[in-house]
């Protein structure tokens, strides 16, 4: 699932993470004060998470979260 940047705001943190809503609020924000801003999209984290645990990838376990100690990514 997608969702329109111009549609996300920061309480979506949970649905497309901090980085996406950030972009939402950032787009919103240019938007209201008269910049043109092009439209994007954000992917769900439920779309990241259907789609990853289907690649060979995530199902061999190479795929690790960026803060797992130890490991330099």
């Amino acid at each position: 699932m997608v969702v329109w940047l111009e549609d996300v705001r920061r309480d979506d943190v949970a649905r497309v993470g901090g980085k996406n809503a950030s972009l939402g609020e950032l787009t919103r924000g240019l938007a209201a004060a008269g910049v043109r801003v092009p439209p994007g999209f954000a992917t769900t984290a439920d779309a990241f998470r259907g789609f990853g645990t289907k690649t060979p990838a995530m199902q061999a376990g190479v795929w690790f979260p960026i803060e797992q100690p130890g490991i330099a990514v």
